[in-house]
């Protein structure tokens, strides 16, 4: 079993890196930001069909430009080493590459409507998770400090699993909650 300290501090750092051509003389074709796992990736997933065209036409090989644990820094390098590189697609005259923008725009803190997370979250419904998903889930939890709604709901929760017979009560605020005896009811 891998060490899962080691692997959640990869995934959390943030990194600038580079797909190159894997010709005589290789040439840049695409700047990207993300996590350590995201740079690891690369091998089986193209970031659009440009990419995919021009890696399976003229091979990848990857480097990592820069790294830190400021999201905000990558996307300031992203930017300028796309200006750099050229790979922006709608650059004009002398620019060749894959990426769909300018750098530095893309990444988590991206909202998302209510139907993408819908959508999302339907996809990801009844996918078991690894052992050392379900680990790192369960490390991040640890210490994290509940409300008293949300002590209900999960105890509500439990209760429904254990006794299909007993209906929720949710409650909207704190002083609807009262003792569990209610929901025994």
């Amino acid at each position: 079993m891998p060490k899962l300290g080691f692997a959640l501090k990869l995934s959390k750092r943030h990194c600038v890196y580079v797909d190159w051509t894997t010709e005589e003389i290789p040439r840049p074709f695409y700047v990207g930001e993300g996590t350590q796992k995201r740079v690891n990736a690369y091998a089986k997933q193209r970031r659009n069909e440009v990419h995919r065209s021009i890696s399976l036409r003229y091979g990848i090989r990857r480097t990592i430009e820069f790294e830190s644990d400021d999201q905000n820094e990558c996307f300031a390098k992203e930017r300028e080493l796309v200006e750099q590189y050229k790979t922006y697609v709608g650059g004009g005259e002398g620019w060749w590459g894959a990426n769909k923008d300018r750098g530095g725009q893309g990444g988590p803190s991206t909202p998302k409507s209510p139907e993408h997370k819908a959508k999302i979250q339907a996809a990801l419904a009844g996918k078991p998770k690894s052992i050392e998903h379900r680990l790192a889930l369960s490390i991040g939890g640890k210490g994290k400090k509940l409300t008293a709604e949300h002590r209900h709901k999960i105890r509500v929760s439990g209760k429904l699993r254990r006794h299909s017979k007993v209906q929720p009560v949710l409650a909207t605020d704190s002083s609807a909650i009262t003792s569990t005896s209610e929901v025994k009811q």
